[in-house]
């Protein structure tokens, strides 16, 4: 399920862009799990999938001996604005705080 995240600007060396992040949260064997991704965006599509995408259902993959180990299946869903999806850990690390045991609950 996917939860509702932050938009803000991320750098990469001395440029900047817009970026709108989400969070995911999934259960395994009854344990609830949490993953993270950014879309990149031009301001008004970000606010449309921050109103849009919380509560919908996205699939993702993760590694069965660890599900903390977890990524989008497709990083092009056509609900991200026609935008990829990144997990990209240079990206994530820019990621405003966000309560990442607020989505685990939901």
């Amino acid at each position: 399920m996917i939860q509702a995240g932050a938009i803000t600007r991320v750098g990469a060396g001395k440029a900047f862009t817009d970026a709108c992040f989400l969070g995911y949260s999934f259960q395994v064997s009854g344990v609830r799990y949490a993953g993270l991704f950014v879309v990149f965006a031009d301001p008004e599509k970000q606010s449309q999938i921050q109103k849009d995408l919380p509560g919908q259902v996205v699939r993702i993959r993760y590694m069965p001996s660890d599900p903390n180990i977890s990524f989008l299946e497709n990083k092009y869903d056509p609900r991200f604005g026609w935008c990829a999806a990144s997990q990209d850990p240079r990206w994530l690390g820019q990621a405003p705080s966000f309560d990442l045991a607020d989505t685990m609950r939901k």
